[in-house]
């Protein structure tokens, strides 16, 4: 069963994908290679990031508030974080979403890693539990792949 401190640290993400509860494919929402960063501190917070390996960068002589809305929406749907408390209860842990760049997060319980984890060494295997939000997506939900930093 995995405790608080072995999760405690720095997880560079390896892979990430989605399963669905209607069917046996999985898609890769950030492509087969994304980048990711999953925090983890003792005093009960937690970081998540996730991004597509390639990101088209905003133009350096344009200011940010004069970039094209299409250009944001672009950078918005190749990019995700979501922050704020964790806890492990009898080896299952939850995140309390209290900042996310997605408007709807803040405030719900975006996944509970279930105990279906394999943590060997500096590797760890997990696939998301209970998904506690107003509007559930119509899916059965990811498996994340990440090592130690």
């Amino acid at each position: 069963m995995i405790s608080k401190e072995d999760l405690l640290g720095s997880w560079h993400l390896e892979s990430w994908t989605m399963g669905y509860s209607n069917r046996d494919d999985f898609s890769y929402p950030f492509g087969e290679e994304p980048h990711g960063l999953l925090l983890y501190t003792d005093d009960g917070w937690m970081s998540a990031s996730i991004s597509r390996k390639e990101r088209a960068a905003f133009p350096e002589d344009v200011p940010f508030r004069k970039i094209p809305e299409a250009d944001k929406a672009e950078a918005f749907s190749s990019y995700f974080h979501y922050a704020g408390r964790y806890r492990v209860v009898d080896g299952d842990v939850i995140h309390y979403v209290s900042q996310s760049l997605n408007p709807n997060f803040p405030g719900t319980i975006a996944f509970s890693l279930s105990t279906r984890r394999h943590l060997r060494g500096r590797n760890i295997t997990t696939r998301a539990g209970q998904y506690n939000h107003p509007h559930p997506p119509a899916y059965g939900g990811y498996r994340i792949r990440g090592s130690k930093r």
